[in-house]
């Protein structure tokens, strides 16, 4: 059974990428579907790999504007501030301005047009499609009857914030995303391959097993290999979180993601992009991000009850209202919109998944991967934390908590014979030649230009 990855383009709803999941699921021809809201990713495991026009069938029947491809395209599904502020001052002028009753309720009705089209389309199609009733649903039919029953001020007033939660929410999501993405990024899109007419630039996919690859200065090593010519030193602390440059040459093994620092080498391929060590890591983040805590299981499973249930309670409260309490059918259906609002799933069933997918994007921002939601709570279950005062590190290694940056932070001089410039000028003459972290801590005691045509014999041990 072979797994299939996908991008998932215009995902912007956790409980929609739950929704899809679910539903891909529960088709025979899937098996282990994951749907990875944070890298907007879909994975699945089947026989043979299933049409793509077939999985967007079944994407677009539980979120229309999402799709899956090969590729990641441009996001199209965004909130304009324009057309919020431009269907607010029409709203206002609808309600508050001394203009004449015509001008007011066409203002108001363009406002209403502008806020809510999109929530009402989406609810529209999920309930022909699907036949699911979701925040989109409830949202519309609270500011609608808001509207008819004369208090469009406070209907207006739902969808507006509505909207800036919608607007606030995309752009957590992007960010996260983006911060993600960054920390991740440790894949290079290309390589270049030696060939009869001289060096070509492939993409990785074409890379073969034996081919002889050229790895410039700066670049990452495309996929693992061993090293047929030259000597270079490579930063590996994407891969093991030491800080410290490794020295490779001929004969040694080289692994991908690995920076070239300093000379260009040649190497032989040994494993194809999809067996070498970046593409197993870059799996093992993106497949670690899916777990999903206990909490996030239960709103999911939860959310598809409570939904219908406040849909029908609303409905009750303004049939039944005015048989019970002494009130009249126009405050009966003003309460059940009221609670209609007010009970609304989205606060519970798009804040608890947005929430730990911000907090993942917040650390990731900071140079910190939490493997998943999962991880995310259990560190609320922490009471101490060991902390080394002598050097200000908390559990550390070799960088991968800190950023493995050395400062000379005092210079004590025990011999009256030489200055501290006298000792600095040394020290920076010593350490130029050397790319060591700690040689490049002393060189920022430096000013100006390094003179050390008077180093002689330079070793490094």
């Amino acid at each position: 059974m072979n797994k299939y990855r996908y991008k998932i383009n215009n995902l912007d709803c956790a409980n929609c990428a739950r929704e899809i999941e679910e539903e891909l699921n529960k088709n025979s021809k899937f098996k282990n579907v994951v749907v990875n809201f944070g890298t907007s990713k879909l994975s699945y495991q089947a026989e043979e790999e299933i049409p793509i026009n077939e999985i967007n069938k079944i994407i677009k029947n539980i979120e229309p504007g999402a799709s899956a491809s090969k590729e990641e395209v441009a996001q199209s599904k965004d909130f304009h501030v324009s057309i919020l502020i431009l269907a607010t001052m029409l709203g206002i002028i609808g309600i508050y301005s001394n203009l004449p009753n015509i001008i007011k309720t066409l203002s108001l009705i363009i406002s209403y047009v502008l806020l809510l089209y999109k929530t009402f389309i989406n609810a529209c199609k999920l309930l022909v499609k699907s036949k699911i009733i979701n925040e989109n649903a409830l949202i519309t039919v609270s500011c609608v009857g808001a509207y008819l029953i004369g208090e469009p001020a406070e209907g207006l007033m739902v969808i507006i914030l509505y909207t800036i939660g919608k607007i606030l929410e995309e752009k957590a999501i992007n960010n996260s995303r983006k911060s993600i993405k960054d920390l991740i990024n440790i894949k290079q899109n290309y390589a270049n391959r030696k060939e009869n007419q001289g060096v070509s630039k492939v993409d990785i996919d074409e890379i073969k097993i034996d081919d002889i690859l050229i790895v410039k200065k700066g670049e990452r090593i495309p996929v693992d290999g061993i090293i047929i010519k030259g000597q270079t030193k490579l930063d590996e602390s994407a891969l093991t979180g030491e800080s410290e440059f490794v020295e490779v040459k001929e004969n040694n093994k080289v692994l991908s993601g690995s920076i070239n620092i300093e000379n260009v080498i040649e190497i032989k391929v040994t494993n194809l992009f999809e067996d070498s060590t970046v593409a197993k890591i870059l799996e093992l983040v993106e497949d670690a991000t899916d777990k999903k805590t206990k909490r996030e299981t239960f709103v999911a499973k939860a959310g598809k009850i409570y939904t219908p249930i406040i849909f029908i309670l609303a409905i009750l409260i303004a049939i039944f209202a005015p048989l019970i309490f002494n009130i009249t059918y126009a405050e009966s259906i003003y309460r059940g919109l009221t609670f209609l609002v007010i009970s609304c799933p989205c606060a519970i069933a798009i804040s608890i998944p947005l929430s730990y997918f911000t907090a993942i994007g917040v650390a990731s921002k900071n140079g910190i991967l939490i493997k998943g939601s999962n991880y995310l709570e259990a560190l609320n279950n922490v009471s101490i934390i060991v902390f080394d005062n002598v050097n200000k590190i908390i559990f550390d290694k070799t960088g991968t908590l800190t950023k493995g940056a050395f400062s000379v932070t005092d210079i004590k001089i025990f011999d009256n014979n030489y200055t501290k410039d006298e000792i600095i000028d040394i020290l920076v003459k010593g350490e130029s030649l050397s790319n060591h972290p700690i040689a490049k801590s002393i060189m920022q005691l430096a000013q100006g230009e390094i003179e050390n045509v008077d180093v002689k014999d330079f070793k490094e041990l």
